[in-house]
């Protein structure tokens, strides 16, 4: 990885290998190879894979964690003694009004309602991400690939984790490659979402697959245009 080869790379997130039958562009690279490894789904999967870290060791096993003393809503222990209160509209008021005073959580799931628990239970938990996969310190006391490259003065850009920045046609679609960096990352995120919506076999889903299959031809043609020698990685 250096600015005489740089690094382009694109993730998608869930896409499975059957569906590269319908990307006519990823499905033309001449180096494929189905990926064997233990980095667990969702949220225990980003940290993995930036990490090198198995899930057993950094234990983000899911997006809530026991830890009453550092649940955001642990002042809301009153609660538990007042059930005639808790009920939808007040479980939405108290996570709106916590989100006033507490730190701002630029994780990619920040703080999630839990609607369907009840407020008793609230002031148990603790989110596990504080802050999004390319912040500093986000797996401290590991450190990420981001971490590293940072900690060597080595220049990367990451595209398309804004959080409310919009989809990929979005975010992606209208980067314009600027100085060139020795990696640049692009993150696709909403297979996964159609996929469970829809069924990553479904027409409304193999419609999204084509045209992102599109949008990263496009990229990796303008990318060439900069860059005459670089990898691709997929």
């Amino acid at each position: 990885m250096s600015l005489d080869r740089p690094v382009l790379s694109f993730f998608f997130d869930a896409l499975k290998p059957e569906s590269l039958a319908q990307m006519p562009f990823l499905d033309s690279l001449p180096y494929k190879r189905r990926m064997r490894a233990e980095l667990g789904h969702s949220v225990t999967c980003h940290p993995s894979m930036y990490s090198g870290v198995h899930p057993d060791k950094h234990r983000h096993w899911f997006v809530w964690r026991y830890d009453p003393d550092g649940s955001p809503f642990r002042w809301a222990r009153v609660f538990r003694h007042l059930r005639l209160l808790d009920n939808v509209g007040s479980r939405y008021l108290l996570h709106k009004f916590t989100g006033l005073f507490r730190e701002p959580n630029t994780a990619w799931f920040s703080v999630p309602l839990m609607v369907n628990e009840p407020l008793r239970y609230w002031p148990y938990f603790n989110v596990v991400e504080d802050r999004a996969w390319d912040e500093p310190g986000y797996l401290r006391p590991y450190r990420t690939v981001f971490d590293i490259l940072r900690g060597h003065d080595v220049p990367f850009e990451v595209v398309g984790m804004t959080k409310g920045g919009g989809d990929e046609f979005v975010q992606i679609g209208r980067h314009r490659f600027g100085a060139i960096r020795p990696w640049t990352y692009f993150f696709l995120g909403s297979i996964d979402g159609y996929s469970h919506h829809y069924g990553q076999d479904a027409p409304e889903t193999i419609a999204r697959l084509r045209r992102l299959d599109r949008l990263v031809e496009e990229k990796v043609a303008a990318f060439r245009r900069r860059v005459p020698d670089f990898d691709l990685i997929v």
